[in-house]
């Protein structure tokens, strides 16, 4: 098990990234001027494969059980601060986490984050399904209770999720709660030092599906590492990576790179990106 954990982080250094903030990464990606948006394929995620990892995911685990009520306490503060608009003081917080991977391991933070994730991602989906205004609702100072326990878990989060697209059907498939889990474990991995080795304890699921939120994902992320991403996605059978390459390529305004890209692929889809990507070349 450790050399396959090894192994996935050694995949990931090609793509890894320093920490993902909404100013920098929170908008769309650039596109060049006068060419239209191209948004890459979005496929599913089957529906067994996320409950299967949720039930998995959702029990906490048993070690320092004061430890993490101290870690959920100091989050809950942060995140009422940062929606109140107050100063806010993430040291505490962050002292916890480090204590908790000294006193435990990183394996152990890692299984509380996903815990805390999936219990996020529950809140989450509770507010956008039964609020017409949730991000305007988030600063209401009347927040009712089901608003309350979102923002102690998630904070601002839901902002940045928000721009980056992955929440456009307010959680309703399983490749929106995959795709929103696998950022906020990413930003749970990145919480604590980096000689923690945190990421390298991910799960193969919480890998692809993160994976997936560099390519599918509207954010700022460079083409090389989304290029990268996309590599390792051509691994998993029936990723459309050759067509999602085209459709990065075509992103950034790199018409002829895109074009290339679709070179022997004469699905329907492929058709019609190749058209789209012709139409816009000088003649």
């Amino acid at each position: 098990m450790r050399l396959y954990q090894a192994l996935i982080c050694c995949t990931l250094l090609s793509i890894s990234c320093t920490p993902e903030q909404p100013p920098r990464d929170g908008v769309a990606k650039p596109v060049a001027s006068g060419t239209p948006q191209f948004a890459p394929l979005a496929p599913a995620v089957d529906s067994a494969t996320w409950l299967r990892y949720r039930s998995s995911a959702i029990q906490a685990p048993k070690a320092r059980p004061k430890l993490q009520s101290k870690i959920m306490a100091a989050m809950a503060a942060v995140h009422g601060a940062e929606l109140d608009g107050q100063p806010t003081n993430s040291t505490p917080l962050a002292a916890a986490q480090w204590t908790f991977v000294q006193q435990t391991s990183p394996d152990t933070y890692m299984q509380l984050g996903r815990h805390i994730g999936i219990r996020m991602v529950d809140a989450l989906s509770a507010v956008l399904n039964e609020s017409v205004r949730p991000l305007q609702q988030l600063r209401d100072p009347k927040r009712d209770s089901r608003v309350r326990a979102y923002i102690e878990l998630g904070g601002l989060f839901i902002e940045h999720a928000d721009q980056t697209g992955i929440l456009s059907d307010k959680l309703k498939s399983p490749r929106s709660k995959a795709l929103t889990q696998a950022l906020f474990m990413r930003r749970w991995a990145e919480a604590v030092p980096h000689r923690a080795d945190a990421w390298s304890y991910v799960s193969p699921e919480e890998h692809r599906w993160y994976l997936r939120y560099l390519v599918e994902a509207q954010h700022k992320a460079p083409l090389e590492r989304q290029l990268a991403a996309i590599e390792q996605l051509s691994q998993i059978p029936d990723y459309p990576a050759l067509l999602n390459r085209a459709h990065l390529f075509a992103a950034a305004g790199k018409l002829q790179e895109a074009r290339y890209a679709l070179k022997g692929l004469d699905t329907l889809e492929a058709r019609k990106l190749r058209k789209r990507i012709e139409a816009l070349m000088p003649k």
